[in-house]
C-alpha cells in the first residue's frame, strides 16, 4: 500500500471530499487552459461545481473562441472550398453549443435564439457559396466553358433556322 493511500484511509472524510474537490477544480482548469470548455462545462455540470465555475461565462468564452477561429480559418485560405469548410466547422461547433446547453439544461443561464440565428446566417453563406461560388476552375477554364457554351448556342440556333428552311422547301414543293 503506498504511503499516501495509507494516509488518504486515516484522514477525515472531510479532507478526503476536499482533496477530491481541488482535484476536479484541477482537472477543470487544464480543460479551460487548453480550450476544451465545453468538456469542463459538462463536468462542472456533473460535478455540481456552478459556484466555483461560472457557466454562462464559460459558453461565452467558448462562442468566443469559437469566432476567432472560423475567422482563422477563413484568413487562411480565401478559396470557396476551403470557406464552405470553414463555416462547416463553425456551425459544427455552434451545435455542440446548443446540445451543451439543452443536455444540462442551463437554458436559463444562456440564450439560445442568438446561436441558432447565426446557424441559420451561416449556412444560408454556405448555400450561397456552393451555389454562385466558383469552383475550383481556372478564369481561363470559366472562360472557355462560357465560350464554348455560346457557340453551341450559336450552332443550336443555326440547325433550327436550316430545319425551318428546310421544312419551308418541302412545304412549298408540296403546294405546287
Amino acid at each position: 500500500m503506498c504511503s499516501s493511500e495509507a494516509h488518504e484511509k486515516h484522514s477525515s472524510p472531510c479532507t478526503r471530499s476536499k482533496s477530491r474537490i481541488l482535484q476536479h477544480c484541477s482537472l477543470i482548469q487544464n480543460l479551460i487552459e487548453k480550450d476544451r470548455r465545453l468538456q469542463a462545462i459538462k463536468h462542472v455540470c456533473e460535478l455540481n461545481m456552478a459556484d466555483r465555475f461560472s457557466v454562462a461565462t464559460l459558453l461565452q468564452d467558448h462562442l468566443t473562441y469559437v469566432k476567432g477561429i472560423a475567422r482563422e480559418r477563413e484568413k487562411k485560405d480565401y478559396s470557396v472550398p476551403s470557406q464552405i469548410v470553414a463555416i462547416t466547422k463553425e456551425i459544427a461547433d455552434l451545435k455542440a453549443v446548443i446540445k451543451c446547453v439543452q443536455l444540462y439544461k442551463i437554458e436559463a443561464n444562456f440564450d439560445l435564439s442568438k446561436i441558432q440565428k447565426s446557424i441559420k446566417k451561416l449556412e444560408m453563406k454556405k448555400v450561397e457559396l456552393e451555389k454562385f461560388g466558383p469552383r475550383t476552375r481556372s478564369k481561363s477554364k470559366i472562360l472557355h466553358q462560357a465560350s464554348e457554351e455560346s457557340s453551341d448556342a450559336i450552332s443550336t440556333a443555326k440547325q433550327t433556322q436550316h430545319q425551318e428552311q428546310e421544312c419551308s422547301r418541302t412545304k412549298r414543293a408540296r403546294i405546287t
